[in-house]
């Protein structure tokens, strides 16, 4: 099976939360993932979104945020594209520590996934294997 989808929409919070369902609609429709898994997903995808609005675009509501999936063989990539400058590597390498006082919400999109890739600093993607299926 493959599936592919990628949602833009711009930093206003009501935004992309109603682009983050279509996203987990759009994901349990491949009926790949139970309940469970979709509420982790859910978690996961709600807090780079978030992250996107906040540090990535400083809440700027002319900057967007863009949610790409891509689903193969059963595996999942998520990847959550802001138009942010970035974050600094050395920054990002801190904020995985968990007990640092920020980036408990990296930290969770990592504990949850067991993964998390940054790449030029404002895109986030996750791999999500099709564990979670009940």
């Amino acid at each position: 099976m493959k599936f592919q989808t990628s949602l833009q929409t711009s930093s206003r919070f009501s935004d992309v939360i109603m682009a983050t369902d279509v996203a987990i609609g759009c994901l349990g429709a491949t009926r790949l993932y139970g309940q469970n898994g979709l509420y982790q997903i859910q978690l996961v995808l709600a807090e780079l979104v978030a992250n996107s609005v906040e540090h990535g675009n400083k809440f700027d509501l002319s900057k967007s945020v863009e949610i790409k999936m891509e689903t193969v063989n059963d595996d999942t990539t998520i990847s959550v594209i802001d138009d942010g400058p970035g974050i600094d590597p050395a920054v990002l390498d801190k904020l995985h520590n968990p007990e640092s006082l920020r980036g408990h919400g990296l930290h969770m999109v990592k504990q949850i996934t067991g993964n998390l890739g940054v790449k030029d600093g404002h895109i986030f993607t996750i791999l999500i294997q099709n564990k979670h299926k009940e």
